[in-house]
């Protein structure tokens, strides 16, 4: 914590160089942020601090958005009372170099500067082409995007994510608050992300590189898999299973790309175009912005999969869920007999109807349980418990309860033994 870092005599303390990185999106941010939190250590010895932030099971984070802003209306935004409490704590810091990272901060760029003009951001271009893929990919995966990508060729856009704000702060401050990278794996200083966002700070040898693949990419049948799916209205739980295992499936194509050919050469013409200007304006170096450039006018297209699940491909990734997750495999199999959306038809996704004479409390918490799981509160050991919960309050309500839970796990012994007692019990009282 930053507390830890504090020392008592703050008037003899000189406020500390800072380094904001900003990101933006899609340029290494969670694997640069996953590396400096697991590596505090080492950056303190060679004089910098990281102030830790959390990781999720992903090892994806929002680096430092929480220490400089906060959320309101559901969007992020600066807190001049958390940046003044950070400006004084750090003022105490014996580091005398500080690195945050966020992508959140990149939108607030302008007004990071007013508070920290004597800050340095570091921004990275990354070409659109690329971007364009990779940020459909990630819409796939978190979003739910259900479109193929041909429908967003009309919204593509030849300038680098995150380009206005960049071009407005370089052209309303001081070049010299900039340091801004290339984007490219076959230009990477020591040839990697992490090499390269390093030397900007002279910091050559780093330990621990093998963090792992941070946010992997789905291999295409993944992709058009989850694509399917979005289809069918998943609950926030069984999206974020979902993704997870689809991270790991490994039985498809991973080098591909779903840009139609014709369209990826005429795109990569408009970049080209667009990049040169700004490049001039952003001080790149002659070399490096002809190298860059020359990288994206010869750099050949990934092989092209025209965007389609074969039966084959969609079987193979049920199998493989059903060995890692068999609930949600089973749920999967049940909403893929059903056209997409049509959630009246399939057995797993009703609402549980209640009837008349159960007590409030029991509306009430399917009520609430429907808004935290959506209507496919997909998880045999919930229903199951939920079926216990009400056995004695309405026996009828436990019945369809377990009968669901059997659906989403019908080898369960005791699910199975539970249901059977229940239907006797109903056929003995008349029900």
């Amino acid at each position: 914590m930053l507390t830890n870092l504090f020392s008592r005599e703050r008037d003899k303390r000189v406020f500390p160089q800072l380094f904001i990185h900003v990101g933006p999106g899609k340029t290494g941010t969670s694997v640069i942020q996953n590396w400096c939190s697991k590596n505090t250590k080492f950056l303190e010895k060679k004089g910098y601090y990281y102030p830790e932030h959390n990781l999720d099971e992903n090892g994806i984070s929002s680096g430092h958005a929480g220490l400089l802003g906060t959320v309101i209306d559901g969007k992020w935004t600066l807190s001049s009372s958390k940046i003044n409490k950070f400006k004084g704590d750090i003022s105490r810091l014996r580091n005398k170099k500080i690195i945050l990272s966020s992508e959140a901060f990149w939108r607030h760029l302008d007004k990071l500067i007013e508070y920290f003009p004597g800050a340095q951001f570091i921004f990275y271009i990354r070409s659109p082409l690329e971007f364009f893929e990779s940020g459909y990919n990630q819409n796939v995966k978190r979003s739910r995007l259900m479109k193929p990508i041909a429908d967003r060729y009309h919204s593509f856009s030849a300038r680098p994510y995150g380009a206005e704000f960049l071009t407005k702060a370089v052209r309303d401050y001081r070049l010299e608050n900039f340091i801004i990278r290339l984007y490219s794996r076959d230009l990477f200083a020591g040839g990697n992300i992490l090499h390269d966002f390093f030397e900007i700070f002279n910091i050559s040898k780093l330990p621990n590189l093998t963090v792992g693949d941070v946010n992997p990419s789905y291999c295409f049948e993944a992709l058009e898999f989850k694509r399917l799916i979005n289809h069918y209205h998943l609950s926030a739980a069984n999206d974020i299973k979902l993704d997870k295992l689809l991270q790991s499936y490994q039985g498809g194509v991973t080098d591909y790309s779903i840009v139609d050919p014709e369209t990826y050469e005429a795109f990569k013409i408009q970049v080209v175009d667009t990049l040169v200007p700004l490049l001039e304006q952003c001080k790149i170096p002659e070399s490096s912005a002809k190298g860059f450039l020359d990288q994206i006018k010869t750099k050949k297209q990934k092989a092209y999969f025209k965007q389609n699940l074969s039966d084959d491909a969609r079987n193979s990734i049920l199998q493989y869920l059903s060995e890692h997750d068999n609930d949600l495999a089973a749920l999967l199999r049940m909403k893929l007999k059903c056209k997409p959306g049509d959630e009246a038809d399939s057995s797993v996704t009703e609402k549980v109807q209640l009837g008349k004479g159960v007590p409030k409390t029991a509306h009430r918490l399917l009520d609430s349980l429907t808004e935290i799981y959506g209507n496919d509160i997909a998880s045999a050991e919930l229903y199951r418990d939920l079926s216990c919960c009400f056995e004695h309050e309405n026996l009828g309500l436990a019945q369809i309860l377990m009968e669901n839970a059997a659906k989403l796990r019908p080898t369960g012994p005791f699910i199975n033994s539970k249901l059977s007692y229940l239907n006797k019990l109903l056929d003995e009282s008349g029900s």
